[in-house]
């Protein structure tokens, strides 16, 4: 049986994808009885930011933890809270007591180790700074990634990671906003496995996009195996495709910047980008059409060039019933 997990505000929960023959212990969209207590499980932490399963099928959640901390839970592939992770099931990290939000996801390493995004408010700089947490395979901080475990981003304005992503090379690309002159711009870095920052990229490892858009941060995140980057954004341009090296890509859209309108001169906000081995990609999203008052999602199919695939739904594009209000979404590759 093939599963969907799912994030609530406290929990996971287990859905039944699709039910081989013969066996008949649930229907496709239902509650997966094997998991948890009928199909849900709850965290000890609360407002989930992250979920990652390892090869075995256990689940890796990230959340804010009480007293404020980064962290993270492991459950068993039926549910049950993995007590070889950490101290009964968790691990946590909270910057001794500084004010920080482990709000921009979850990653794991091809070593099996568990990366933690988000930001934490840094009295020494005096702002809010973008931070990845490690955590060892089995739950402990790892003191031999970054500065006794975490690694920071340097900027002058307060910043923080939004996505994570790791590479097969086990290098690790953390996404979000900084702000500048009083406005939120798109941040990209790159960093080596043992969290250091990889000078190729960008300007010192960062890459930040003020020539893209103004007042806004990277949403959505999407990196290749040969390291060009796909960043969500919003509204009038919501896709940009970065080379290996940090560039804007010539050959994806315009100079690297793809003004995708599914909606009809409305607004389109991705929420979720699947790259293929063809160079293309799926993009979810959620679509305000113009001169409509309700939002509706949909399915893109892009070829590498960032045109859509005429090949795929109608014009490349499948929307769903608009009797449905969509508030965000997420692809998940059927393998």
């Amino acid at each position: 049986m093939r599963a969907l997990l799912a994030l609530t505000a406290t929990g996971l929960v287990g859905l039944a994808l699709s039910q081989p023959a013969p066996a008949q212990d649930c229907a496709a969209g239902t509650f997966d009885p094997t998991f948890g207590s009928g199909g849900y499980v709850e965290g000890i932490g609360f407002l989930n930011a992250g979920l990652g399963v390892l090869p075995d099928g256990s689940v890796l959640q990230s959340h804010f933890a009480p007293g404020g901390a980064f962290g993270v839970q492991r459950f068993t592939p039926d549910g049950v809270p993995d007590l070889t992770f950490g101290v009964g099931g968790a691990a946590a990290y909270d910057f001794d007591g500084a004010s920080n939000a482990p709000f921009g996801g979850l990653a794991v390493a091809p070593d099996g180790g568990v990366l933690v995004a988000g930001y934490v408010d840094d009295e020494s700089a005096g702002h809010i700074r973008a931070v990845i947490v490690r955590f060892t395979p089995d739950g402990q901080l790892d003191l031999t990634f970054g500065i006794g475990g975490f690694t920071f981003v340097t900027l002058p304005g307060d910043s923080e990671f939004n996505r994570i992503v790791t590479m097969p090379d086990g290098r690790i690309v953390g996404a979000g906003r900084v702000v500048q002159a009083g406005l939120d711009e798109p941040l990209v870095a790159r960093f080596h496995p043992d969290g250091t920052l990889d000078t190729s990229f960008g300007t010192g490892g960062m890459r930040v996009l003020t020539e893209v858009a103004s007042d806004t941060g990277v949403g959505e995140l999407a990196v290749g195996d040969d390291g060009s980057v796909v960043a969500a954004l919003c509204c009038t341009t919501p896709l940009v495709r970065l080379t290996p090296t940090g560039a804007l890509d010539p050959t994806f859209g315009i100079g690297g910047e793809l003004a995708l309108d599914l909606a009809n001169g409305g607004l389109t906000a991705v929420g979720s980008v699947e790259l293929m081995p063809d160079g293309g990609m799926f993009v979810a999203a959620v679509v305000l059409p113009s001169g409509t008052p309700f939002v509706q999602g949909v399915v893109a199919r892009l070829l590498a060039d960032g045109s859509l695939d005429p090949s795929w739904g109608t014009g490349g594009a499948t929307f769903l019933d608009p009797q449905y209000e969509v508030r965000g979404g997420d692809l998940v590759p059927d393998d």
